[in-house]
């Protein structure tokens, strides 16, 4: 999380709080005031989930991550973000919209291989 919103988030920090970024969606650099890191000491770390998954596959931490992700699921407390399913036979329209040179397209592309999308 970069950005403005970054910066919020360090504010809402008590002290000796830590900020984990793990997406660079905002396209915005992570910008840490001086007095969070001297008068609240928070610490900024960063977080790559496909490491994670790498040293932790088949572990009974990543079995219990899935099984907690899916009950969030089924209760209705995560819901996936908006998307779109584009034909890969469509793939051009998927490759217009990710090159969109005014940044994100607000949503998610999916291709679809199934002959019938």
């Amino acid at each position: 999380m970069g950005g403005q919103s970054g910066i919020e988030v360090l504010r809402c920090l008590d002290h000796g709080g830590t900020m984990v970024t793990y997406g660079g969606m905002s396209r915005n650099p992570v910008t840490v005031p001086t007095s969070a890191l001297i008068f609240k000491d928070v610490k900024v770390v960063g977080f790559w989930m496909t490491r994670w998954q790498d040293k932790n596959r088949g572990s009974p931490d990543s079995k219990k991550m899935v099984d907690d992700i899916l009950d969030l699921i089924v209760q209705g407390k995560l819901k996936g973000p908006a998307h779109r399913l584009v034909s890969f036979k469509n793939y051009e329209e998927a490759l217009q919209s990710a090159a969109n040179p005014r940044g994100f397209a607000g949503i998610k592309i999916i291709f679809s291989f199934c002959d019938n999308q």
